[in-house]
């Protein structure tokens, strides 16, 4: 017979493995791509009328009968993907707001126009029965509350765009999705540019490269612009230098990071002195990114602030100056305290 406590702590980690995979799955944050590839239904509509759920416990069975905090009845106007027909008469769906989301309040107002990404409903066929309410016509939001987003009769259009431009990018040929994507950057909203920049990832299309410029000014999207941009040759980059620099007037700290890291390849003088310049920013992080791209500039003025950066009151700048100057031959002793010290310089024979 297995050891009772061992069986325990069997069971306890079963548990806590299923519960913990139920709140990471709950806390992902979904791209729209993402929602739009893994949404069985996406309709567009308005919620008609909201019906407070209790669950009912069987007190030989313990069964529920149902687990759900509120059935909302919802019209649909538009089909954008999915099994419903557009000439149906009956536009009524069901989403079931289930208790595994944890969630007190409603996640949907009467009255409200949503673009919905469903899930396969969660209802047993008992309640579904009860309640006359087919099988086929009752959902759960996917994601949660990401399975909601409030629109008006304005705004869908660019959604509906955004969403038949994705699948159609999906469904074509892997050579020709560059050029999909690359137009996708230039919709709206900012959720599908954010799936075409992670669909892009790891892929040099030349073509957009202007746009990934532009991009990078966006705080929102700059780290994904600037993880684009850093497969990208330095002599590509080059061509669009005045479109780069033009980030250098950002209030965004993350992307005046990105620029020094996209820039710093380009030998270029502006770019060697926009380093020199941040090596002096008042964020630790920029000194850091600046001393970081000058580890390739030769240079006396730039051995002179690197230098310099070693006696900088943050560590981490501090470090990057002196990874800076060991690439260039220097020879740097690490004392107490975290600061620095110059052994041996490159030429000087010591």
């Amino acid at each position: 017979m297995p050891n009772p406590k061992y069986q325990i702590i069997l069971i306890a980690t079963i548990f806590f493995w299923l519960f913990s995979s139920v709140d990471a799955a709950l806390n992902q944050e979904y791209l729209l791509g993402e929602k739009i590839d893994r949404a069985r239904v996406i309709v567009y509509g308005t919620v008609k009328e909201i019906q407070p759920i209790a669950a009912k416990v069987n007190a030989k069975s313990r069964d529920s009968v149902i687990t759900s905090d509120y059935l909302y009845q919802v019209e649909w106007e538009q089909a954008l993907k999915g099994p419903l027909n557009p000439k149906a008469r009956d536009r009524a769906i069901y989403i079931l707001q289930t208790d595994e989301y944890k969630s007190a309040k409603r996640i949907l107002s009467d009255g409200q126009k949503a673009l919905f990404f469903l899930s396969p409903g969660t209802a047993s066929p008992s309640y579904l029965s009860k309640n006359k309410i087919s099988p086929k016509s009752c959902y759960s939001l996917f994601g949660g509350k990401q399975g909601a987003v409030v629109l008006s009769d304005t705004t869908l259009p660019a959604y509906a765009k955004a969403i038949a431009g994705y699948s159609d990018a999906k469904k074509t040929k892997p050579k020709q999705r560059p050029a999909k994507w690359a137009a996708l950057l230039q919709q709206e909203p900012a959720g599908i540019r954010e799936s075409a920049l992670s669909e892009l990832l790891g892929t040099v299309y030349y073509p957009a490269e202007p746009v990934l410029i532009k991009i990078l000014g966006d705080s929102n999207l700059s780290s994904l612009a600037f993880q684009n941009l850093q497969n990208y040759s330095p002599d590509s980059l080059a061509l669009h230098i005045d479109s780069l620099m033009v980030h250098k007037r950002s209030k965004a700290r993350i992307v005046k990071i990105n620029l020094l890291k996209v820039i710093a390849p380009i030998r270029q003088e502006q770019v060697f002195k926009h380093l020199l310049k941040s090596l002096k920013d008042d964020d630790f992080e920029i000194r850091a990114c600046a001393a970081r791209g000058l580890d390739g500039w030769n240079d006396k003025k730039a051995v002179k602030s690197l230098k310099k950066a070693l006696d900088d009151e943050d560590d981490y700048v501090r470090l990057a100056a002196c990874d800076a100057l060991l690439k260039q031959g220097f020879k740097i002793e690490k004392k107490e305290g975290g600061m620095y010290k110059i052994t041996g310089e490159p030429g000087k024979g010591n």
